[in-house]
């Protein structure tokens, strides 16, 4: 795959964990990339890079949209337990009911 070489190297210089053929190891909820200890990083992945999670509509339109409804949430919940921490966070107005 043309994005191996990518990987092996985020691989080689990050604790990011790769799979076959340096494909990243991923949250199934989140997309998110994990770490070599199995804990989540904050890198989300998309597209062909997420194929084995989202399958072989990955690479269109609706793997983005399916990739974007995963982010999106997993981004809704962060901000929601931020703004709980810091009431002024800038972008819990897009979550707000």
């Amino acid at each position: 795959m043309a994005f191996g070489a990518l990987f092996r190297r985020l691989r080689q210089q990050t604790d990011l964990q790769t799979g076959y053929r340096d494909i990243p190891i991923l949250e199934d909820e989140t997309l998110r990339w994990r770490r070599a200890d199995g804990t989540p990083s904050r890198t989300a992945v998309t597209g062909v890079a997420a194929e084995h999670v989202l399958g072989p509509f990955a690479r269109n339109i609706i793997g983005a949209k399916r990739a974007g409804t995963r982010i999106q949430s997993l981004l809704a919940d962060e901000l929601e337990g931020d703004s709980a921490a810091s009431p002024t966070n800038r972008y819990s107005a897009l979550f707000s009911d």
